[in-house]
């Protein structure tokens, strides 16, 4: 698949319209594919838990906008911060396990990575 601006236009207008203020496009075929990649469009005031994955490191690459990218022990007490923005860093590979949050500064279109087949957090996964 070819990914251009106009797609990812159209998948801001999906995460203009949602409710979570987000959207995606998965570019794998089957959730049991052993890479899952995704297109992810984060808006402004999105809330995403903080969270980790048990099975799998997570890989984000900033296509474009700004985003922090927080890590925490876990009682929630925030341990680092990586700000991704055209100025600064594009990708950051989030360890197996890594507690971390995303808080979004401005709209932002990453390409997500993680190892297949797919698993939805469970309760240990999020705080």
């Amino acid at each position: 698949m070819f990914i251009t601006e106009s797609i990812l236009n159209e998948i801001e207008k999906k995460a203009k319209c949602s409710p979570r203020l987000r959207a995606n496009l998965c570019l794998h075929t089957s959730v049991e594919d052993k890479v899952q990649k995704m297109i992810n469009i984060l808006l402004p005031g999105t809330q995403i838990p903080i969270h980790r994955h048990l099975y799998t490191c997570e890989t984000l690459v900033l296509l474009r906008g700004s985003i922090i990218i927080t890590y925490h022990d876990s009682h929630g007490i925030e341990t680092q911060r990586f700000h991704l923005s055209k100025e600064n860093s594009y990708v950051i590979d989030i360890p197996t396990g890594q507690w971390h949050n995303v808080i979004v500064e401005e709209p932002a279109a990453l390409l997500e990575i993680k190892e297949g087949p797919y698993h939805p957090l469970s309760k240990d996964e999020i705080l």
